[in-house]
């Protein structure tokens, strides 16, 4: 799901499941290959809300969010960050990030 600067919050705190997002770039390459893992990972999975954000259409993103560098994994729980990764990775790495904040 794309989201914006404008239902970000409400797509985050409303969840009553723990929430994937990805933070991208159209101009980044990692970002591109990251799109196709978080979209296997969507399809896999249903005990998570994955959800996306280009950052370059949504600048306040980057602020809100203190997102450095793209990609950037973020997962929350309840509304609050649980962890968070930045750069290319794989999809076994995500995976494993991703089982942490549902086991919590």
């Amino acid at each position: 799901m794309e989201v914006n600067i404008d239902n970000i919050d409400e797509e985050i705190n409303d969840s009553e499941k723990p929430v994937f997002a990805l933070f991208w770039a159209s101009w980044c390459t990692a970002c591109k290959r990251s799109e196709v893992t978080v979209s296997e990972i969507e399809e896999e999975r249903d005990d998570i809300k994955v959800i996306e954000a280009n950052v370059d259409k949504n600048m306040g993103l980057r602020d809100k969010f203190d997102i450095k560098g793209v990609p950037t994994f973020i997962t929350f729980n309840g509304g609050e960050e649980v962890d968070r990764k930045v750069g290319a990775q794989g999809k076994r790495q995500l995976t494993k990030m991703i089982d942490e904040v549902v086991n919590k």
